[in-house]
């Protein structure tokens, strides 16, 4: 009897390793095209171990990972309940969906360009009084570089702009525009979540679109994003700059548009000049990384003695969209790091990166 036990034992042991070992995504219809690792030339040895070091307690948080590599889902990993289907809050990844959609209303005539003034599109609405002299020199390109000259930094309760009490008033925009200016336009960076709801009445008001119907119509139908869900201001707008739901996947194709320099599928979503310009860094956040049109341009890492460059959209918690433009890769996370106990840098670099980049 002993040794019914031991094998009924030894037989779920094996079964629960197996289910931490890799295994090829789930292929859907009108989904992503899905490979085995070995096939885009990634180590299957080291693979296992990045899921090994996720399995333990150094990266707990993690909520899924994905690997788009050649245009192909080749890694997909969930953990703490959740699954391919079920959408994650992206938190700040929403400002990079804003900045998209700007691009598309300027690449379709909308909006002149990035340097036009965001007070131009308040004409005739409740707000137009509140842009005194100052706030009229704010430009597109200040909100979406975070340059904008207010006295707001998401960092900083001290500043008139304090997130925690921009979030408890009743009018996004309101409270925003009695936010003081401190700095000309384009002279500092300055964090700010709430300055990115002033460009809600620019897309609005420009393009005859509500936000919501012109993102469905010309970003994420044209990609195939079917999941993504704006969280809602106080008075019933989307939120421009945070709390966006979404599914892994979906985030993955965001990514890998970015990544095809505004292509998907042989058709033009964004023109390449707006990706570049995105792209292009305006100034360093927290003194360390380089920030274009809403997205982070990471410094320069070195793996195997090659050098790899890459940008990010990010959000609080640990969401991400890395894209890696000379690995031809997108990679996906979602987390719960709210404490900021995982550093998912040293994930990449430690363990994600050498899977790909072999001596």
């Amino acid at each position: 009897m002993k040794f019914l036990y031991a094998g009924l034992l030894c037989l779920l042991v094996c079964s629960c390793n197996s289910q931490d070992k890799y295994s090829i995504p789930e292929k859907v219809e009108n989904d992503w095209e899905t490979d085995h690792v070995e096939n885009v030339k990634m180590s299957l040895e080291k693979v296992n171990l990045l899921k090994e070091q996720i399995n333990g307690e150094k990266y707990k948080d993690i909520h899924s990972l994905l690997i788009v590599k050649d245009k192909k889902l080749v890694f997909e990993s969930y953990y703490k309940g959740y699954h391919k289907d079920k959408t994650h809050d992206i938190a700040s990844v929403t400002k990079s969906i804003t900045s998209a959609l700007i691009g598309i209303a300027i690449d379709q005539g909308h909006i002149e360009n990035a340097s036009s003034s965001v007070a131009s599109f308040y004409k005739g609405s409740v707000y137009e009084h509140k842009w005194d002299s100052l706030k009229r020199n704010i430009r597109i390109k200040d909100l979406l570089t975070m340059r904008h000259g207010l006295d707001c930094d998401d960092f900083d309760n001290k500043t008139s702009g304090d997130f925690n009490t921009f979030l408890r008033s009743s009018d996004y925009i309101d409270y925003m525009l009695n936010v003081k200016m401190i700095h000309e336009p384009d002279k500092v960076n300055a964090y700010c979540t709430g300055s990115t709801q002033l460009l809600e009445p620019v897309l609005k008001k420009s393009t005859n679109y509500s936000v919501e119907n012109f993102a469905s119509k010309f970003l994420f139908e044209p990609i195939g994003i079917k999941s993504f869900k704006w969280e809602k201001t106080p008075k019933g707008n989307p939120a421009m700059g945070m709390g966006a739901d979404m599914t892994p996947r979906d985030m993955a194709r965001f990514g890998q548009l970015y990544l095809n320099k505004g292509l998907w599928n042989g058709k033009r979503v964004i023109s390449e000049d707006w990706i570049e310009e995105s792209l292009t860094p305006y100034g360093k956040l927290f003194e360390f990384v380089d920030y274009g049109y809403m997205w982070y341009i990471e410094p320069t890492i070195t793996v195997n003695n090659q050098q790899i460059n890459y940008y990010n959209a990010l959000g609080h918690g640990g969401q991400t969209i890395a894209v890696f433009p000379e690995l031809n890769m997108v990679v996906v996370i979602t987390a719960g790091n709210y404490n900021n106990e995982s550093d998912y840098y040293d994930m990449l670099e430690k363990y994600l990166l050498p899977a790909i980049i072999n001596e």
